[in-house]
């Protein structure tokens, strides 16, 4: 939690070209010269369900209109081919281009004044030990499979 609101990241590790759309369900991993590709859930659809349940969890103490931000962090050697149509407030990046990105984020003029600061940092600490927690995480990987095999 920020003076800017709400900053989630999702951390990707890929190799090869990616091609994604935001708004498409899959985007596509390309290896071996084109000669491999791998289609995977879309990252920025993975972050948007995370999004949706900050704002269900913390609805109470920051209000509807609270901003959030999602960054999406590449590691390994990626590249970005065609990634285009990302929404506003989401960001698809490399590392190196984190401190850019945080220094955007955090200079925005509307200020997110939280209606009550301490609950939302106890709902957001509880959020990340969820994210330690084996058999929360397992759920989160099964869906995220059911997800991309459903597609």
């Amino acid at each position: 939690m920020t003076k800017a609101g709400i900053i989630l990241f999702e951390v990707k590790e890929y190799s090869g070209w990616l091609f994604g759309k935001g708004y498409q369900s899959h985007w596509c991993q390309v290896l071996a010269y084109g000669k491999v590709k791998h289609r995977f859930y879309n990252p920025i659809k993975q972050n948007e369900t995370h999004i949706a349940s900050i704002r269900h969890c913390l609805r109470h103490c920051t209000g509807a209109n609270f901003p959030v931000y999602s960054v999406i962090v590449f590691y390994g050697n990626c590249v970005f081919r065609d990634i285009s149509c990302i929404p506003d407030n989401t960001f698809v990046i490399k590392p190196g281009v984190l401190p850019e990105v945080m220094d955007r984020i955090l200079r925005r003029k509307a200020d997110a004044a939280c209606m009550n600061e301490g609950e939302a940092i106890r709902l957001l600490r509880e959020a990340v030990m969820n994210g330690a927690n084996p058999q929360i995480v397992a759920q989160h990987s099964q869906m995220v499979r059911s997800i991309t095999n459903c597609h």
